[in-house]
């Protein structure tokens, strides 16, 4: 059964920087207030790929690799970030 009391989002920069890619997951309990902290964060470095690879596939492909899995499409998230990104709901397995 899928453990409710957490949700989990990810998020990814739309451009890539030189270095020092990350997906970005973020956890709050699921009866949480929006200005209520998170319950943990967690940066997943992405290695090194060629720049026109980086996107949401790639994301996808790193999330599965560290037991994660998206849940649902990608959304665009720059008004909640401040930059330019890309945010989806993801379950650990």
């Amino acid at each position: 059964m899928k453990d409710t009391s957490l949700l989990i989002t990810a998020t990814i920069a739309m451009h890539p920087s030189a270095c020092d890619n990350t997906i970005d997951l973020t956890a709050v309990d699921a009866d949480s207030h929006p200005n209520d902290p998170p319950a943990w964060e967690q940066e997943i470095p992405v290695g090194d790929h060629p720049t026109p690879a980086w996107g949401q596939q790639l994301a996808d492909d790193v999330l599965a690799t560290n037991s994660y899995r998206r849940d649902g499409q990608w959304w665009c998230s720059t008004d909640l970030t401040g930059y330019p990104s890309w945010t989806a709901d993801v379950v650990h397995e």
